[in-house]
């Protein structure tokens, strides 16, 4: 038996039986996800809209945006990088290792883009 309570994930195994059948099937769950909380600013401390990308082992997933500079994302449990980008900055991520139902917080700092000659 599991207990699941609201805005928590759980990694359960279950038994189910098809209806008609004597034959059990088993259904598992594994990896599960993660809450990443936090803030992207620049330099002097302000914060900043952004484009948010999660990296894991499978490649690069779009994660919504830092609205005000801040951010509430769902991500794979294991290692992850949150990559933040905006508009004028140089692209900042931040490497994690995420374990399934918790919540991190983390933060980004970007730089400004360097102007080009």
């Amino acid at each position: 038996a599991a207990s699941v309570y609201a805005n928590q994930v759980a990694e359960t195994t279950a038994t189910l039986k098809a209806q008609g059948s004597t034959q059990p099937v088993v259904v598992a769950s594994k990896g599960g996800t993660a809450r990443i909380v936090g803030w992207v600013t620049n330099k002097e401390d302000e914060t900043i809209d952004a484009e948010l990308e999660v990296w894991d082992s499978s490649g690069m997933k779009p994660a919504g945006k830092a609205i005000g500079g801040a951010f509430d994302l769902q991500a794979p449990s294991g290692s992850v990088e949150v990559v933040a980008n905006a508009d004028g900055y140089l692209a900042d991520g931040t490497a994690l290792v995420v374990e399934p139902g918790t919540k991190v917080r983390t933060g980004a700092r970007v730089s400004n883009r360097p102007c080009e000659p």
